[in-house]
């Protein structure tokens, strides 16, 4: 797929560990260039849900700037990519329990193996991003979350817990995982939209 492109559009990807300045041209020069690579990339995973793709792009466009340093010295950096954005849409249809298109595993052989190391530091940066959307959760909320995803508690635990209704649980799940849901989009739009 690479050989599609001209030498002087992998060459944004070295511009992005000169000054700030040069970076942030190259990084726009990239996102205009390959975006409706990644893009039809991300719809082999992710089918008629618009809104997922353009998060999952977003995604990995947030990864690229964060990763800049490392994706200046890639030999195949829109390989390096495309196993990103791949990685991001993974973990996004794994979150909504939906497998929309295909098994995934036959699509693991096209990307080189050779980047874990950007996997998780594209989870670390969203994890991150995901602490700071939960400390803007009011504390019942937040404690609710805590107790369902990582304590892994039923809703039924956690509502004799807190001596409430299993549904008052189940709301307050629910408008905390649409706060995050929101907070994470929009300040990941913010970067790069």
């Amino acid at each position: 797929m690479e050989e599609i492109f001209k030498y002087t559009d992998f060459e944004l990807f070295r511009q992005l560990a000169m000054q700030s300045g040069q970076a942030e041209a190259a990084f726009a020069a990239i996102g205009e260039t390959f975006k409706n690579v990644v893009v039809m990339y991300i719809k082999n995973y992710i089918r008629n849900d618009e809104e997922l793709i353009k998060d999952v792009f977003t995604e990995t466009m947030m990864v690229l700037w964060m990763q800049r340093m490392e994706a200046a010295q890639k030999e195949k950096p829109l390989s390096w990519l495309l196993k990103i954005a791949h990685n991001i849409a993974v973990d996004k249809i794994k979150l909504q329990k939906k497998y929309y298109t295909e098994p995934l595993e036959q699509h693991f052989s096209s990307l080189a193996d050779d980047d874990h190391a950007a996997g998780e530091t594209e989870r670390k940066a969203l994890e991150a991003l995901f602490r700071k959307a939960m400390d803007r959760l009011p504390p019942q909320e937040r404690n609710v979350l805590l107790l369902s995803r990582i304590e892994e508690l039923s809703n039924k635990e956690i509502a004799l817990r807190y001596k409430v209704s299993v549904q008052t649980i189940k709301n307050q799940l629910s408008r905390a995982l649409k706060k995050i849901r929101r907070y994470m989009r929009d300040a990941l739009n913010s970067i790069f939209i």
